[in-house]
């Protein structure tokens, strides 16, 4: 249920932000931490995107890197792809490829 989603997320959040600073720092970008999504946003997303399976929403704590060379942005996709950090990828969105 959509309770026991967020619930989850505010217990993960702590270790989450860390874990992404951590890499964005050491490949040389700029941590910016996201806030959680909010309860209306999961439901919506549930209804309208996933058919009311709240399992699929997967984006509900969230951070954003920025960085000011593709050599740092290059490292800390290495870095995700070696399993060099304290990150496990389950899924992702490639926005670059696609041109979203």
């Amino acid at each position: 249920d959509v309770e026991a989603l967020m619930a989850e997320a505010a217990k993960v959040e702590p270790a989450f932000h860390a874990a992404i600073k951590k890499l964005i720092l050491e490949a040389g970008g700029e941590f910016k931490q996201g806030p959680l999504k909010k309860v209306e946003r999961v439901v919506e997303k549930m209804e309208n995107d996933y058919g009311n399976d709240h399992t699929r929403v997967v984006d509900i704590v969230r951070d954003s890197g920025v960085f000011e060379t593709m050599d740092g942005y290059g490292k800390a996709i290495e870095k995700l792809l070696s399993g060099d950090c304290d990150i496990e990828i389950v899924r992702f969105k490639d926005r670059l490829a696609n041109g979203d």
